[in-house]
């Protein structure tokens, strides 16, 4: 067992499973459970199902769960599908083959699309992409419900310029159809919709009054509202509807805000109740909810599902059947990667705390070899004591950083809302208390003014505050007027409410709810069924002193506590680090000697292994000080004295080019060896300075070599940009040598330009101009060691470097540039981009080889290159009358060219070639031969 726990793989393996399990818990994505293997709804907006019983619901409008029926109420969760993190859910519909469609909405992006699954949650396609360029700077007010009706997909949608328009997407044609809905008769225009069955939908206008828009267009009134706050209180006002049988369901949110209503026709006066959550709350054995827990519900969502109706309570979803009411509450018998996931969730944070804690203590023994009883024993003693003072220091200061929390956002709100509530008088507030303000802008204009006002703030606590104004009428509950969240439609729900002497009552009798209280402002913990709110409630009142609205500024507790909860994780973090720091601190201080010993026989083994420049970091000043400094010295000698063998080493590749000993396959330069030899395909570039001979018997010594060596100095880095190397300074030339012919080629071009062509290097010679020859040819060479013992050279053997170097010379009687064979053309990788004129088969001065020449058009001047070009075609028709024994034909077209010009004197040099040729009436041997170099 105790050589079980020595074993560091065990360290390592605690150590990283604690490591992964602590980033599982950001990286999984989190449900909402209060168990393993189920997940209990938060808040389900929306729900279909197949003809096979396969229902989809939509929670928190970030989930979409696939589930079948079971007994008694539970249901398999087939498969979960998640929106990304900016992306919300609005509705989901299926087709009659079971294809599941989804209506996603970014706010980031504010982009709609529609995606496309399969019935066991696998992503299809994206089957439709809202990119209307007519809209681009009206963004999405509200979207309605999804609705499939034939082969096509449509939804509504409201824009904040006033618009509402049917969105059809064709699944067949893959195509997009925008169809405006027109306004009321007074104006009013449609901001919210619910689908039906058969491409029905109810639309309530911006006056709250309600419609049924068949799929024809035709639109019908099921509810009219010309309701006033402060002269009909009572009056209705419409929250949800939707297109039910042959009329309408409603719901108001105002007065009964958990009762589903049902109009069978326009001018029906009366609306029966198709359900009141409450009750079906209250009868339910499985809550034990008090009467002011009953008040605090609501109905967050009407929809269809298959012509019945559902309806969203909280966290709670009932579809109306035929045979009874069934319930949505939860998810059971979830995947077995969901559970896993629940479990990280629950567990994780705990078991990853003491994996890694257990790893680091097995990892710091096992580095330890185990070896330091005492050191144990101080740990064993220390560690625990340290831990006890660090927790009850961090619970002390937690308790302390949360009252003076509160007390510092308590404080904030009620300044934010004084700072508002100057800016809306209460006289004006007052006026508008009619719904016909959703009409004229006014409301619009508010809900602006407040949204601007919020974005001021940057608090990280604020950044989901919302700020609303209510208006208050005796004991009613307030009717909300205008939001920072800034959707058109007046009056869409209620707070309860009271005036500023029913708020001072609440602080006297229940002081739990108050947080602070001022003159002005109360702050206070709000409460519903789901949700815990932070409002700050300020009084506003009209120029007779009367309350006439409230002011409430909100934040949602549970991203307070989330907030809070960051910063405590953060302050627990911070506290463990500072925990670990000092009990590292006392292990090291206690190991401190070992380790520099340890340290000292690392260096001796890494010196010993080639690494000069390992060094003991911390010696000190004692006897074991005075062992590491003993080695650093050593270390420092042996660094020095290797390093000058280096720069000998490198000073002799300027003699020897390191390429040879790549090219011989050789590992160092000291394994080179006399006769060493390798065969390469080599291309060999010779360049020659014009008449140097003769200049420089003007120059003294000094001068010729700064001559030359102002050349080589161009030439050599041209070479080595191109991949090449110099292998020889024969005087006034240089032999170059190439793996790839592409690179000698672009470097005698680029040499001939930067010697010839540009003036800078004739002024900097002292000479009006220099002329060069370049000569190329590519083939087989022999690259290797020659010499004797005391003296080596590397070189290449070839007959590839003769020809060559007699192309060089050629280039003084063909009076151009650079010379290249056939051969060399032929291993170019594009032969076609290098502007070139054949000379005709050559058999150079000392060499038997017959060669196809080339001479490259590229590097020569403008006046030279052009008329070349222009008679390379003739040029070379005579050429090969010439090669195939007609020297008098050859001529004849010679002849007729402009032997002339003196920008191309190669013609001419032809027509003397060819007459001494029929002259000595030789017409055997039909290539073209120098006998001089």
């Amino acid at each position: 067992m105790k050589k079980f726990f020595k074993n560091p793989i065990l360290a390592i393996t605690l150590l990283i499973t604690g490591i992964l399990l602590l980033v599982l818990q950001y990286v999984l994505p989190t449900y909402h459970s209060d168990g393993i293997g189920t997940i209990y709804f938060d808040s389900p907006t929306a729900i279909d199902k197949t003809d096979d019983g396969i229902y989809a619901l939509i929670d928190c409008e970030y989930y979409v769960y696939l589930l079948s029926p079971l007994d008694k109420g539970e249901y398999d969760t087939l498969a979960i599908i998640s929106a990304d993190e900016m992306e919300c859910l609005y509705d989901l519909v299926f087709s009659p083959e079971g294809i599941l469609y989804i209506l996603l909405f970014d706010y980031e992006t504010e982009e709609i699309r529609i995606d496309e699954y399969n019935i066991q949650g696998e992503y299809i396609r994206t089957v439709m992409f809202e990119d209307n360029p007519e809209y681009a700077d009206d963004y999405i007010n509200n979207i309605g419900a999804l609705n499939y009706q034939d082969d096509a997909l449509q939804f509504i949608q409201a824009r904040n310029n006033g618009i509402a328009e049917i969105v059809t997407c064709s699944l067949a044609e893959s195509s997009v159809r925008y169809e405006e809905i027109m306004p009321a008769d007074n104006g009013a225009v449609a901001m919210e919709m619910s689908a039906g069955e058969n491409g029905t939908y109810a639309l309530i206008y911006s006056d709250r009054s309600t419609a049924i828009m068949t799929a024809e267009g035709d639109t019908q009134y099921y509810l009219y509202n010309d309701y006033d706050f402060f002269e009909n209180p009572e009056g209705e006002i419409v929250s949800y509807a939707v297109p039910f049988k042959n009329g309408i369901a409603y719901s108001d949110v105002y007065h009964e805000k958990t009762t589903v209503y049902y109009k069978e026709a326009p001018d029906t006066e009366e609306s029966q109740i198709i359900i009141n959550a409450q009750e079906v709350y209250a009868e339910d054995q499985r809550f034990d909810l008090t009467e002011e827990e009953l008040e605090q519900l609501f109905i967050t969502s009407i929809r269809i599902c298959k012509e019945n109706l559902v309806v969203s309570v909280c966290d709670r979803m009932y579809l109306l059947e035929e045979d009874g009411i069934r319930e949505f509450s939860q998810a059971s018998h979830l995947p077995l990667t969901i559970c896993l996931t629940n479990i990280i969730h629950s567990f994780g944070l705990v078991i990853a705390i003491i994996l890694t804690i257990a790893g680091l203590i097995l990892g710091i023994g096992d580095l330890m070899k185990w070896k330091m009883t005492m050191l144990w024993k101080q740990i064993y003693v220390t560690i625990p004591i340290v831990i006890v003072m660090f927790v009850i220091l961090t619970i002390d200061f937690i308790h302390y950083y949360e009252q003076t929390y509160y007390d510092n956002i308590a404080n904030s709100l009620m300044e934010f809302n004084e700072l508002i509530m100057r800016e809306y008088p209460g006289d004006e507030l007052k006026q508008m208390s009619n719904l016909s303000i959703a009409l004229d802008g006014r409301q619009d204009a508010l809900d602006e003014s407040l949204l601007a006002i919020l974005n001021h703030n940057t608090c990280d606590w604020s950044k989901d505050m919302t700020c609303s104004i209510f208006l208050s009428h005796e004991d009613m509950q307030g009717v909300l007027l205008s939001t920072s969240i800034f959707k058109k439609g007046a009056f869409l729900g209620g707070i309860s409410l009271g005036s500023w002497e029913e708020m001072k009552q609440i602080a006297e009798e229940d002081s739990d709810r108050i947080i602070k209280i001022s003159n002005y402002t109360a702050v206070l913990m709000t409460k519903n069924y789901l949700y815990t709110f932070i409002d700050a409630i300020t009084p506003i009142y009209d120029s007779n002193g009367k309350q006439v609205a409230m002011l409430v500024s909100r934040i949602n507790f549970d991203t307070f506590l989330t907030m809070k909860q960051q910063i405590i994780e953060d302050l627990v973090a911070k506290s463990a680090v500072f925990l670990s720091i000092l009990i590292l601190a006392i292990v090291l201080m206690t190991y401190l000697n070992t380790r520099r010993l340890k340290q000292a026989g690392k260096t001796i083994t890494e010196i010993s292994a080639g690494n000069f420049g390992a060094r003991i970091k911390h010696s000190g000043n004692d006897e074991v000080g005075e062992i590491c400094n003993g080695v650093n010295e050593m270390a420092k000698q042996l660094e020095n004295h290797f390093e000058t063998l280096d720069r000998n080493e490198k000073f002799y590749y300027k003699f020897v080019p390191e390429k040879f000993r790549e090219l011989l396959h050789k590992e160092a330069f000291t394994d080179l060896r006399l006769g060493d030899a390798e065969s390469a395909d080599l291309t060999v570039l010779f360049c020659d300075i014009r008449s140097f001979s003769l200049a420089s018997e003007m120059m003294t010594a000094k001068e010729n070599f700064e001559f030359v060596n102002i050349i080589y100095g161009k030439a050599g880095p041209i070479i080595r940009r191109h991949n090449g190397f110099i292998d020889k300074y024969i005087g006034d030339a240089i032999m170059a040598l190439f793996e790839k012919a592409d690179d000698a080629v672009a470097a005698g071009i680029e040499l001939y330009k930067e010697i010839v062509l540009n003036p800078k290097t004739a002024e900097e010679l002292n000479i009006k101009d220099i002329k060069i020859g370049i000569g190329i040819h590519s083939g087989m060479a022999r690259i290797g060691i020659v010499g004797e013992d005391e003296r080596l050279s590397g070189t290449v053997i070839s007959n590839t470097v003769n020809i060559s170097s007699r192309l060089e010379s050629l280039t003084k009687q063909y009076e151009t540039a650079m010379l290249i064979t056939k051969d060399t053309l032929d291993r170019l990788t594009d032969p076609d981009s290098l502007n070139t004129r054949y000379l005709g088969m050559v058999q150079v001065a000392g060499v038997n080889e017959v060669k196809a020449l080339y001479e490259v058009l590229d590097c020569l001047e403008e006046e030279k290159a052009l008329p070349r070009k222009a008679s390379s075609q003739d040029f070379r028709e005579a050429i090969r009358q010439f090669h195939m024994g007609n020297p008098k034909v050859a001529l004849e077209i010679l002849e007729k060219m402009d032997c002339g010009n003196p920008a191309d004197p190669v013609p001419a040099k032809y027509v003397t070639y060819m007459k001494e040729k029929i002259a000595s009436g030789d017409m055997k041997h039909n290539v073209f031969q120098f006998s001089r170099k």
